[in-house]
């Protein structure tokens, strides 16, 4: 069976966050959703919680025979962090973490499509509602890329 090309694009992304050769400032397990995990009013982000969405696919024609996509793929970091700064300072370097790595980045998808990244960003580099009501850090790292096909 095929697999879409953005989700192959974010399983390369979990796989390359999850990497024992990746050393990151906080620890996780990076995981493929289509909805963050838990509900913001309950205990479910005590620990840090990364999730990695498939977003946005857009494709069309580059030449005759061929198509270029490109795929939106948005990395949530979340945690209960109460206000405190201290403890949301780590959480903001991790993203910037993540968006630094995947920017300018190649993956490769499990048929083997490559996927040119030519966008990182922290945006949000925090959801304000989010903290305010309920005492969770929510950062949305957006990574952007081209393929051929």
């Amino acid at each position: 069976m095929a697999t879409a090309s953005s989700i192959q694009m974010a399983d390369a992304i979990v796989e390359e966050l999850n990497s024992s050769e990746r050393v990151w400032s906080e620890s996780f397990t990076a995981v493929r959703k289509y909805l963050p995990v838990g509900r913001m009013s309950s205990n479910d982000f005590k620990n840090l919680v990364v999730t990695v969405m498939p977003r946005e696919y857009d494709a069309e024609l580059a030449t005759r025979s061929g198509t270029e996509s490109d795929i939106t793929i948005d990395i949530g970091i979340q945690k209960h962090t109460g206000s405190l700064t201290e403890y949301i300072d780590p959480l903001v370097y991790l993203g910037e973490q993540f968006a630094n790595l995947f920017r300018n980045e190649v993956l490769t998808g499990a048929d083997g499509i490559a996927f040119t990244c030519f966008e990182a960003k922290l945006s949000p580099v925090y959801v304000p509602e989010h903290l305010e009501r309920f005492g969770v850090y929510t950062g949305i790292v957006t990574v952007k890329a081209k393929t051929m096909g």
